[in-house]
């Protein structure tokens, strides 16, 4: 599993579904950082910079806090 792989598949979750449960991402991103050796800090801001490179911004989420 790449690193650039997980970033990108996160940019695009985001992108088709911009509401997706932010505990459940949460999770997602936790499990991921750590089978990638980081933090989830870390990770969540290189899927938003990775966003901002594709896109020109990040993705708002638009769902429930």
């Amino acid at each position: 599993m790449e690193q650039a792989d997980v970033v990108n598949a996160f940019v695009e979750i985001a992108r088709r579904d911009s509401s997706f449960p932010i505990p459940l991402m949460r999770l997602v991103v936790s499990v991921f950082a750590e089978k990638l050796g980081t933090t989830p800090e870390e990770l969540g801001r290189i899927i938003g910079a990775r966003d901002r490179e594709l896109y020109g911004e990040t993705t708002r989420y638009t769902g429930e806090e």
